[in-house]
Parts: C-alpha cells; structure tokens; sequence
C-alpha cells in the first residue's frame, strides 16, 4: 500500500474537490468567484485528505502534492474551457436548435458582438489592467506586463490573430 498511498491520496483529494465544487456551483453567489473560489476549494479539498488519511504526510507529499495539482491544472483548464469559452458556447446554442443551425443575427440574440466586447473591456477596467479614459482605454502597468507576455508568448508559438 505504501507505494499506492500517493497515488490514492491524489484521487481521493480531486474527488473530494469535485464532490465540493459540484455542490458549491449550485449556488449562484459562487460563479463570481470561479477561479478564486476552484483555488480555494481544491486546496481544502488536499488539506482535508490530508487530515483524513492521516498518514506520514512526509511519506507521500512529494507525490501525491505534485499529482493533485496537475490534476487540478488539467481540470481548470478544461472548466474554464467549457465556462469561458465563446467558440464552445456558440457550438452549443448552434447544436441546441431544432435545424442545427443559426445565422449570425441568430447567434447576435446570445452573444452580442457589442456586449461581448464591453464585458470585456469592463473587466479588465475593474482587474486593473486597463484605464478608460474619455472613452478610450489605455493598458495600466499590469495591463503592458500580461500583454507583452502574451505577445513574447505567441511570437514562440508562432501564433497568428
């Protein structure tokens, strides 16, 4: 068993997550925190396994802390997918149809060119990473550090717009 403890103690820790996420998302005062509150959650979700098990922490945690939280990168990353991104959601309301397909003034009733963008451009105003100013927005510091990250980022990628 020693072996499988830090393997157990990962799944049974991303289960308890899951366990508490699912739970905590049925309330709606939770989805303005997703990030914060996911963060949160999983690492309670370790401590209390940790508790739990109660075994030689030091016996596993090189292991088992490594492999929760790949875990729980992956599981982010496929949450904030399926939550955040645009082209997903639009495939959906485009499946949920009765024809199985909509036209772009269709698809204009859910997703506003409009309000998509100043939704946007609101939070990055309240994230501090932009400044609005008449109207015109300006990157804050914050704002110049990320972008020019990403930028370094997709010249190594290789990225198009």
């Amino acid at each position: 068993m020693e072996v499988l403890t830090p393997i157990f103690v990962a799944v049974f820790a991303a289960l308890l997550f899951i366990i508490f996420h699912y739970v905590i998302w049925r309330l709606d005062c939770s989805r303005n925190w997703s990030v914060v509150l996911i963060t949160g959650l999983s690492i309670v979700a370790y401590l209390i396994t940790i508790y739990i098990i109660s075994d030689e922490i030091y016996s596993h945690i090189w292991v088992s802390c490594p492999l929760y939280m790949f875990g729980m990168m992956l599981y982010l990353q496929f949450y904030m997918g399926i939550d955040r991104s645009v082209s997903i959601r639009i495939l959906g309301e485009v499946l949920k149809t009765g024809n199985k397909q909509m036209s772009l003034k269709e698809l204009d009733k859910f997703y506003s060119q409009v309000s998509m963008i100043q939704s946007r451009l609101d939070l990055l105003v309240i994230k501090g990473f932009l400044l609005e100013i008449d109207g015109k927005y300006q990157c804050t510091t914050k704002g110049t550090v990320l972008a020019r990250l990403a930028i370094f980022t997709r010249k190594i990628y290789a990225l198009t717009n």
